[in-house]
């Protein structure tokens, strides 16, 4: 029978690749600063392969979960004992299902180490994969979601491997966590290289006209506001904590943007400072909308 999807087995891989690549590229790091007689240039060498590595994780994991599989909302159909004589011998089990709508309509998951669980599916326990019962077509309470290899569903041969879904969310949230820190590198290391490039360029300062200076003033105070409102006014809501913390670092992620508009207007956004700003944003509006998720 081929093999089920095993989302867990993937989200274990694509951390040990992501920390395992680590030696890989400080050695790459360190030639590249050793070449350029540069400590910023290998440092930011290595940020970026790192930050790269994880958004290339996070883009294999959404491949594999979200377009090679598929979802579907099945009904418990039985317990199949394996490696045994009876049930209550069994070395293992599979647990059969039958799909509320669409196909495939027949589904396995397992084998699972132990007998079959007794109670819920009791009644349903047979000895081979072809006595399947259909218990009904509408999901409810006792149905659950499995997750399937769509190139597997092929009609009378016999059960398609599944998994259990336990948290619908568990698939976004681990993409979510390899592109946060793929991402977040990648800034890091393209703020280095930046911050070295612009280094090394004169300073020219260039006049501002009345109307630029009032309005890069009105969106600093603007940003300042955002930050003290948020941050500082929440203390005085009858708010629980997370909602609280949901609005502070909302607040403070959208005084980033007014600060970039300020600084903009006066002509002083260099490149160094734009990605700063976006990775101290980004930041706090990822934390955010974790804390939305999360719960």
């Amino acid at each position: 029978m081929p093999e089920a999807p095993d989302t867990e087995r993937l989200f274990a891989l694509g951390i040990a690749a992501m920390f395992g690549s680590l030696l890989v590229h400080g050695l790459v790091a360190a030639v590249v600063g050793r070449l350029r007689r540069s400590f910023e240039a290998g440092l930011a060498v290595g940020m970026l392969l790192f930050g790269l590595t994880g958004l290339g994780i996070a883009a294999v994991v959404a491949w594999v979960v979200f377009v090679q599989c598929a979802e579907v909302q099945a009904w418990p159909a039985g317990c199949e004992p394996l490696g045994g004589a009876g049930p209550a011998a069994a070395a293992a089990h599979r647990l059969h299902f039958v799909a509320v709508a669409g196909e495939p309509r027949r589904l396995v998951t397992g084998p699972v180490a132990g007998a079959c669980p007794v109670g819920g599916m009791a009644d349903a326990i047979r000895t081979g994969p072809g006595e399947v019962r259909d218990p009904g077509t509408v999901a409810g309470p006792s149905t659950v979601k499995l997750r399937y290899r769509q190139g597997m569903a092929t009609a009378g041969s016999g059960p398609t491997p599944a998994e259990k879904v336990d948290d619908p969310r568990q698939a976004g949230i681990a993409v979510g966590v390899f592109g946060a820190f793929g991402g977040f590198w990648s800034l890091a290391g393209l703020t280095v290289l930046a911050s070295r490039r612009e280094s090394r360029q004169p300073v020219v300062e260039r006049p501002l006209s009345a109307a630029r200076a009032r309005w890069a003033t009105t969106f600093t105070i603007v940003g300042n506001l955002l930050v003290l409102g948020c941050v500082v006014g929440v203390s005085f809501l009858d708010w629980d904590a997370e909602r609280s913390t949901r609005l502070a670092f909302r607040g403070i992620a959208l005084a980033c943007v007014f600060y970039a508009a300020a600084m903009a207007l006066r002509r002083k956004l260099t490149p160094a400072t734009a990605l700063t700003l976006l990775i101290i944003g980004g930041g706090f509006a990822l934390a955010a909308w974790s804390l939305a998720v999360l719960g």
